[in-house]
């Protein structure tokens, strides 16, 4: 006989103060389609944005597909951000595997996003490798992709340029 035990506390939810993540991320709820490309690629992308588990997050699920020398890439992706006063740090993840931490901030139509790799998810070692800025004009997003200096080397100098690696526009379906 096996048993599971589970502690925790238990409150009630509370309401999230949404106009903390307005008007960026208000302009980006619904379902949008959009083409580019990203490390030289042509890509295809579907994304689904919405508030989730209680208002308490945000989610992004998407559908991308990607160009390579042997054909069409599939693949799936997740976003979740929890927003922080004029911030956000959350998780990303694909279907090929990743799951990286996510920070960023918003400031009137842009959202800025950095992806980060390091040891320990959210335990001071991450750095960032890929920054995402996403402006939004009306039913048009525009996801401007660079990396960062090192790229995804351990060793380099961390005070150069980041390097512009993709650009994808979106247009709002829903």
């Amino acid at each position: 006989m096996c048993f599971f035990l589970a502690s925790g506390s238990v409150r009630a939810e509370q309401p999230v103060d949404k106009t903390a993540a307005e008007p960026v991320i208000e302009a980006l709820m619904g379902q949008w389609e959009g083409t580019g490309t990203v490390f030289g690629k042509a890509v295809d992308e579907k994304q689904v944005w919405t508030w989730t588990l209680g208002g308490q997050f945000i989610e992004m699920r998407g559908e991308r597909s990607i160009s390579t020398d042997n054909g069409i890439a599939k693949g799936e992706l997740l976003l979740l951000l929890k927003p922080e006063g004029p911030g956000f740090r959350g998780v990303f993840l694909n279907s090929v595997g990743a799951m990286d931490t996510m920070t960023g901030s918003q400031e009137g139509m842009s959202l800025t996003l950095f992806q980060e790799r390091g040891l320990t998810p959210g335990g001071g070692d991450a750095r960032p490798v890929l920054r995402g800025v996403l402006q939004i004009e009306g039913d048009k997003a525009t996801l401007t992709l660079s990396e960062a200096p090192c790229g995804r080397a351990d060793d380099c100098d961390e005070s150069a340029e980041w390097t512009g690696v993709g650009e994808l526009v979106m247009t709002r379906v829903q």
